[in-house]
């Protein structure tokens, strides 16, 4: 027959229900259970722990009892640990070294900065008497002008310039006053020193390099010659370039040889070179406002006449006459008597599209090929030509115009013209 009796385990006490209730954690809300009121967590006697509950929080009341974290007692209160977590996992700065937050850096004062506080406002400041970003090292030593540059450490100081070859100062942007090199002060002496043959001392007050517009400066020691030379250009390197009438120069990189230079055609456009030279014992004539000057015979200068007409179309050695029709001067032509009424002259120079001069007496010294001894006739085929030979046609001009006196020179002495018949 089956023994139905329980077994005991031996060394185990067994405890009635009703006496373990005193170990057991209750919330004392009237047999509600757990609802948004507010109830203490009390044990079976009746005792009340520092813990209440609701169904929207827990409470940890600290004036009941202490509230530990791994065995060490809680002292920061609710704000304290609420700004702290605002900055838990961020960088930050503190005024002094705290282990117990991670990634902190310690701000602290260094050379010329100084770090106050007063309260609770901590402020960085410049060292007073120094100069900020380690400047109040500057070394007193000699030179006491020049340069400043940089030496170890925290300490700046002062050199002077000096070459021993090529030294360039360029401005390539042409921004105006930039670059400006200034060799500066040094007590009564202006000291420009460059090595070798050149300047050792100026006594000059100052001597200023201050480039603009495109200007260029070229220092080179000459040792061959002795000397420094200094040369102006218009490219950003120095040695070469054509230097603009505005910043002093002619505008231009060539002229014509032994010709007279006279000025541009504006007060700032490159000047320019009478086109020939002459000859012997011609004379610079005016031409009158805005007309260049030519080279005359001597007593022919009276004898010319400069003229201002849109695209003339005229080339030197025509011959040309004025149209009663239209005021203006035109080709002359002894192909009738219409063509050759007005003869007044030979062009002797052509200025431009619109200005030319022409000569009625004197020697003409303009012309080239001439027959020496021959009469020379207005041409009755070519406009502005003319011919050593007289027409023979019936209703043509015979217009005798000048004596060829070598193959380069002529007497202007024309006659009355005729229709031949």
């Amino acid at each position: 027959m089956a023994n139905n009796q329980p077994m005991v385990t031996q060394g185990v006490s067994i405890l009635s229900p009703a006496s373990t209730y005193p170990d057991i954690l209750f919330i004392n809300n009237a047999g509600q259970g757990l609802n948004n009121n507010v109830s203490q967590l009390q044990d079976g006697l009746g005792n009340n722990t520092l813990m209440t509950l609701s169904s929207n929080f827990i409470n940890f009341d600290r004036s009941v009892a202490e509230f530990q974290l791994d065995g060490v007692a809680l002292t920061a209160n609710a704000a304290t640990l609420n700004n702290i977590s605002d900055v838990a996992n961020a960088q930050y700065l503190l005024l002094t070294p705290n282990a117990q937050l991670s990634s902190a850096a310690t701000l602290q004062g260094n050379n010329g900065i100084s770090l106050t506080t007063a309260g609770s406002v901590s402020t960085i400041a410049p060292t007073p008497g120094s100069a900020l970003g380690g400047l109040q090292n500057f070394s007193i030593t000699a030179p006491t002008t020049g340069f400043l540059i940089y030496q170890a450490g925290n300490v700046y100081s002062t050199v002077m310039l000096q070459s021993n070859g090529t030294m360039n100062i360029t401005n390539p942007d042409g921004v105006a006053g930039n670059p400006v090199f200034s060799v500066l002060n040094d007590t009564s002496l202006q000291q420009v020193i460059v090595d070798l043959n050149g300047i050792n001392q100026s006594q000059r007050s100052t001597l200023n390099f201050i480039n603009g517009a495109g200007i260029g400066f070229n220092i080179q020691d000459n040792a061959g010659l002795n000397r420094t030379d200094i040369t102006i250009s218009s490219t950003g390197g120095g040695g070469g370039g054509i230097l603009p009438v505005m910043n002093g120069g002619t505008g231009v990189d060539e002229f014509v040889p032994y010709s007279v230079i006279i000025g541009g055609t504006t007060d700032i456009s490159p000047l320019q070179s009478i086109a020939t030279v002459g000859v012997a014992g011609q004379v610079l004539t005016s031409g009158g406002p805005g007309m260049a000057p030519s080279w005359v015979n001597t007593g022919a200068a009276s004898s010319t006449v400069n003229v201002m007409q849109v695209a003339h179309g005229f080339v030197v050695g025509n011959v040309i006459q004025i149209s009663a029709a239209t005021s203006t001067y035109i080709y002359a032509q002894a192909d009738n008597a219409t063509d050759a009424t007005c003869i007044v002259g030979i062009v002797t120079e052509v200025t431009d599209a619109n200005n030319f001069m022409f000569q009625y007496a004197g020697i003409l010294t303009i012309l080239t090929g001439l027959t020496t001894g021959a009469p020379y006739f207005l041409s009755p085929t070519v406009p502005g030509g003319y011919t050593t030979t007289s027409t023979t046609t019936q209703g043509q001009i015979v217009a005798p115009l000048f004596f060829a006196l070598s193959a380069t020179t002529a007497l202007w002495q024309p006659q009355s013209p005729y229709v031949f018949s």
